[in-house]
């Protein structure tokens, strides 16, 4: 018997079908990315496949245990839309004592859905539509992708300028989900990295990117190796 691939991919990926391939943009290569923390204690690996502004991340975060947290294991699959905004996100976390799941979709009018699974605390409803203050990017808890997916929407490794940009907040390893604002400001850029200023509850930080906009050093967060 045969079983369709109905497995998601970029435009341009082996596998996928348009009825248009010339209107769609080419698919560069998939890269595998690792950040290490700068503490030493956390790990995250991802395979990126970027098309246009379209992206497939598949990636998992290894925070290892402390004394006031414990140790986490963090799986995620993210997709960006035609405009570089989130389109959907899928995260699973597990810690010793549970597991946790959030499927988090957005759509062009602006409405997030948030389904948080079976796992519910007290209070929780499983399903929440939400507009997450206006929100069309999210940010994942210690993770050195989600922290830069706003520059390339922006465009600021090609145009100045400083952005106020509200984001949903995913926290680790409860997976809550909350809007924050991050302020994004191009500080320089060449043909080899972008250094960008991020913002974040009064802390800057400048974050350098590499020609994809991807993270290479994210000084208090994680370093590329």
């Amino acid at each position: 018997m045969n079983i369709p691939d109905t497995t998601e991919r970029a435009p341009g990926e082996p596998g996928t079908r348009s009825s248009n391939a010339e209107a769609a943009p080419s698919a560069l290569p998939a890269r595998m990315l690792t950040w290490q923390g700068a503490d030493g204690g956390r790990l995250e690996s991802a395979r990126v496949l970027i098309s246009g502004r379209r992206l497939r991340a598949l990636g998992q975060i290894i925070v290892a245990g402390t004394d006031v947290a414990p140790a986490v294991t963090v799986s995620y699959e993210l997709h960006l839309d035609d405009r570089g905004g989130v389109r959907r996100l899928l995260v699973h976390s597990v810690t010793a004592e549970e597991e946790r799941h959030l499927s988090i979709s957005h759509s062009h009018e602006g409405i997030w859905l948030v389904d948080r699974g079976d796992n519910l605390t007290a209070g929780e409803q499983r399903v929440e539509r939400t507009e997450l203050d206006g929100a069309v990017d999210i940010d994942l808890a210690g993770s050195a992708l989600f922290a830069t997916m706003p520059i390339n929407r922006l465009g600021l490794r090609a145009e100045a300028g400083a952005h106020d940009v509200p984001m949903a907040f995913v926290s680790l390893p409860d997976l809550a989900v909350e809007p924050v604002r991050r302020r994004y400001e191009l500080v320089r850029a060449d043909d080899t990295a972008t250094v960008v200023a991020l913002t974040s509850g009064g802390n800057t930080v400048e974050v350098v990117v590499d020609a994809d906009g991807f993270s290479l050093d994210h000084p208090g967060l994680a370093r590329r190796i």
